[in-house]
């Protein structure tokens, strides 16, 4: 903020003014100093007798219209009419201000002017000496201060636990709790609904159908399959590596119901034959031995319908019916009649 000048700046009010209004119309302001930011100057209104004088600080110009603080330099606020001067003369304040590279502080009221740089010093401020690195005023709270280092009363630092949609714990660490977040959270634009859905642009969105009419491909190989989707494992298809058996498959193993290959364990303990009297056993076949003439007593179509062998006769059976016998020595016996040149049955 600084005081501006300029010579021989004259001018008159094109309106009268009372002693409370802050601005003021000039009829020219050609010969005044241009004010740019917080500068400012001072200037005289006088009637034209000069007998009515106020000083007034100029703070801001709008083309003729002035922005003014009223009453300076020890002057009083009064009013003044169309026609009355407006000047830049000299005068005490303007004179201080130009000179003045200090100011005291009074009250604890700085009072407008230019404070020069580095001017205020410990003693103004009611503090006694200049402190050190890391130091700093506090007020002594009857109006003086001091310097002093602040006392560090929380050395270590506790992180609060957090609880609900995300917790934390003393190292600090935030966790999204499961199932927290739901649709009102998310930053997405657009309305979500039941036919809405969150594309990869952060966009609510109603999909567009691009495909409306599906066709089932037909599948060829192991499994084949038709348009209406229905598939067929094909004849021959699986074989053992495709089964998802455990254990190994060989040889010697076979697949049990527990989807496990194993070799099964034989639960029969029969495993040791023996020929009866007319049989031969030859590993594990029998065969009817070729020699008959020891042991066998019935030879026959089934129980009704035989040949019985004893050692006295041998007796024919046909329907359960002993019909002929024939006997150790040679004579045989006839149920019924013994025709000769006939037809046998």
């Amino acid at each position: 903020m600084s005081v501006i000048y300029s010579n021989n700046a004259t001018t008159t009010l094109t309106a009268g003014i009372n002693s409370s209004v802050t601005s003021l119309d000039v009829a020219s302001v050609s010969k005044f100093p241009t004010i740019a930011g917080s500068d400012y100057y001072f200037a005289t209104l006088a009637n034209t007798n000069n007998t009515k004088i106020e000083v007034v600080k100029v703070t801001a110009a709008s083309t003729t219209t002035l922005t003014v603080v009223r009453a300076q330099d020890g002057t009083a606020a009064q009013t003044f009419d169309s026609g009355d001067n407006f000047q830049i003369r000299v005068t005490t304040a303007t004179l201080e201000a130009a000179t003045q590279t200090d100011v005291s502080i009074s009250g604890g009221v700085i009072d407008g002017a230019l404070i020069t740089d580095g001017t205020i010093s410990a003693a103004e401020l009611n503090v006694t000496g200049n402190g050190t690195s890391g130091q700093y005023l506090g007020s002594d709270a009857d109006g003086s201060m001091t310097w002093s280092t602040p006392t560090d009363t929380d050395t270590v630092y506790t992180h609060p636990n957090h609880s609900g949609d995300v917790v934390s714990t003393a190292d600090g660490l935030t966790v999204i709790q499961v199932d927290a977040v739901d649709i009102p959270m998310l930053s997405a634009t657009g309305t979500a609904s039941s036919t809405t859905f969150l594309r990869g642009d952060n966009t609510w969105v109603t999909p567009t159908d691009t495909d409306t009419v599906y066709t089932h491909p037909n599948h060829s190989g192991d499994i084949t399959s038709t348009a209406d989707g229905d598939t067929v494992i094909a004849a021959g298809a699986v074989d053992i590596a495709m089964l998802s058996a455990t254990g190994t498959a060989g040889s010697t193993n076979f697949l049990r119901g527990d989807n496990t290959w194993v070799v099964p364990t034989d639960t029969n303990d029969n495993t040791t034959y023996t020929a009866s009297t007319g049989l031969t056993l030859t590993g594990t076949a029998f065969s009817v031995q070729a020699d008959l003439r020891d042991g066998i007593t019935h030879v026959g179509r089934d129980a009704n319908d035989y040949i019985h062998i004893d050692v006295a006769h041998v007796r024919f059976y046909i329907n359960g019916v002993n019909v002929m016998s024939v006997d150790a020595s040679g004579n045989a016996i006839f149920k019924g009649t013994v025709s000769s040149n006939g037809t046998p049955a």
